[in-house]
């Protein structure tokens, strides 16, 4: 469902009353379905909005934040300002979270004032200072000091002032404490270029840049590392590597592709240098938690209506049998391949259909490219016409719609061939790839092909019954571009889910076969190679968004 999001207020002076806004505009919560704001939070709602943060909260500390009788600290004004935003606002709402908070714990600290009579009509009645009988001589506006004493007195304050400012100056200080990703780590310059707060699923080593000011080279400092609470790591010491003004945390070696990805949680580093000490708090997301067979729609995000496509997650328990079976000769394109996909993933149930191609147009996108060849087929039919970089063009809209950076590794994109062969054949064993999602021979029954002859065109999707995991037209009806280059040879799909990619891919690998070939087209190890810019009556293709990070 949609949300409701909204900018923070230009001005707020008042934690409770902020949250009091929040509160009753709904901001964050599920838009209503007339518009104007949101669904208004309720104590169950919003601490199961806090648990999807893998935070929590509770009733009492909910009915404090409404009352102002407490402010939150960091890592619930982090979490609350998630819930709040979308991308283009987070940064504002947490600004603005983080400035009310401080105020309210400034306020709660400073010494009650002295309580002035009451007037009897209910107002404060304040006496005005009677004059002094012999007023002290001024220079410029400012009174003089009468009496040697009270100069004493005044030039001993200032003096102890000053000594204040020059002793807090001189005192050990951790300034400019920032964590980020390899991607915003400057190598050059040994420090963060911006501060980070969130990271993905499957972040293999974060870094920290700060300086310790008027501390001794040769003295130790503490760096503490912890995890929901509990302690991972500590250092001490300036010479403790890695050292020179930064560390980090995570893999040894990020880059291999057997590295393994931190934690999922809330994390916290604190570094002590005598009696200075700064903490900051960053969170690594714990990835999608839909389970084998489930169904979903990601909702469109800033506001705009609409949904991506339906989406099925599927098991991690298949494998892509090899072909042959015993005694029985193989294509060329299918000896020697087999393959298991070791991370999860979602593919779209379907082809993506006019309708969809067409929102994307009326919104801009799809560089404004509708396709010939529809002939007025209905919206629930497969887009066709469309070249690999047309359709490129549709997930970089798609992606962006839904608020998802195209570096994150859980866009929708493309499946790879090992990936389309393994949702085809969801866990078939007979025919292996020699054969189809339905087992070692397809029939009209269950497939739309055979039409050379017969001027024939694609159906609905949908229009035949789906694989053993949910999805429909795998085999005929159009056929399905994949993200992998092709080549010649008897090489088959890269075991480990990953695409074949080149500099120059002057063919892209088609899948499936159409409502136009013959059955052993339709076989899950065939493949023909097409121009990414040529476009083609009888090829659309299906998306897929992987839900665990790919580890190559």
């Amino acid at each position: 469902m949609a949300k409701f999001f909204r900018p923070p207020p230009a001005e707020a002076h008042d934690f409770s009353d902020l949250f009091r806004t929040i509160w009753e505009q709904g901001i964050g919560n599920i838009a209503k379905p007339e518009g104007g704001c949101g669904e208004k939070w309720d104590h169950d709602s919003l601490i199961e909005a806090f648990a999807k943060q893998n935070g929590s909260v509770s009733e009492t500390t909910i009915n404090n934040w409404l009352s102002g009788q407490h402010a939150p600290r960091a890592p619930n004004l982090y979490q609350l300002a998630r819930i709040v935003s979308n991308p283009a606002t987070f940064e504002a709402w947490r600004d603005v979270l983080f400035k009310c908070a401080r105020v309210k714990r400034a306020r709660s600290r400073a010494p009650a004032l002295i309580a002035a009579p009451v007037a009897p009509d209910g107002g404060v009645t304040v006496p005005a200072p009677a004059p002094p009988a012999n007023p002290a001589p001024s220079v410029r506006g400012f009174a003089l000091p009468r009496r040697p004493a009270i100069a004493f007195g005044l030039g001993a304050v200032l003096l102890a002032l000053a000594g204040f400012g020059l002793n807090f100056a001189l005192q050990p200080r951790i300034a400019d404490l920032k964590v980020c990703d390899v991607a915003n780590f400057s190598v050059a310059n040994q420090s963060c270029s911006r501060h980070l707060d969130t990271f993905p699923h499957g972040t293999k080593r974060v870094y920290v840049s700060f300086d310790v000011l008027n501390y001794p080279d040769n003295k130790p400092f503490t760096r503490t590392w912890f995890l929901n609470g509990q302690k991972l790591s500590e250092r001490e010491g300036l010479l403790a590597k890695p050292w020179d003004g930064w560390t980090w945390f995570g893999n040894k070696e990020p880059d291999k592709p057997d590295a393994v990805a931190m934690d999922s949680g809330n994390y916290t580093f604190r570094a002590v240098a005598g009696p200075a000490v700064r903490t900051v708090f960053f969170q690594i997301d714990a990835g999608d938690q839909r389970k084998p067979g489930q169904r979903f729609r990601d909702a469109f995000r800033n506001g705009a209506a609409g949904f991506g496509p339906e989406m099925v997650v599927l098991s991690k328990t298949g494998a892509v049998k090899p072909s042959p079976a015993a005694g029985k000769a193989a294509p060329p394109e299918t000896i020697g391949r087999a393959a298991a996909i070791p991370y999860s993933m979602a593919v779209s149930a379907t082809e993506v259909t006019w309708d969809a191609w067409e929102a994307c147009v009326n919104d801009g996108g799809c560089n404004g490219y509708r396709p010939a060849g529809r002939n007025g087929a209905p919206g629930d039919h497969p887009v066709v016409n469309v070249s690999h970089n047309d359709v490129f063009a549709y997930i970089q809209w798609l992606n962006s719609k839904l608020g998802i950076a195209q570096e994150r590794f859980d866009r929708y994109t493309l499946l790879t061939e090992a990936e389309w062969e393994y949702a085809a054949l969801a866990g078939a064993n007979a025919g292996g790839l020699d054969g189809y999602g339905a087992g070692a021979t397809i029939s009209t029954q269950q497939a739309h092909f055979g039409q050379l002859l017969t001027a024939g065109k694609p159906r609905a999707v949908g229009s035949f019954p789906a694989n053993a995991w949910g999805l429909a037209d795998m085999h005929g009806n159009v056929a399905e571009r994949v993200e992998d280059c092709h080549r010649d040879g008897r090489d088959g799909p890269r075991q480990d889910g990953s695409a074949f990619l080149e500099a120059q891919c002057l063919a892209r690998v088609v899948k499936g076969g159409s409502y136009l070939d013959a059955a052993a087209d339709l076989r899950a190890g065939a493949r023909y190679p097409q121009s990414p810019d040529a476009r083609a009556p009888d090829i659309g293709f299906r998306l897929v968004r992987r839900l665990e990070q790919r580890t190559l």
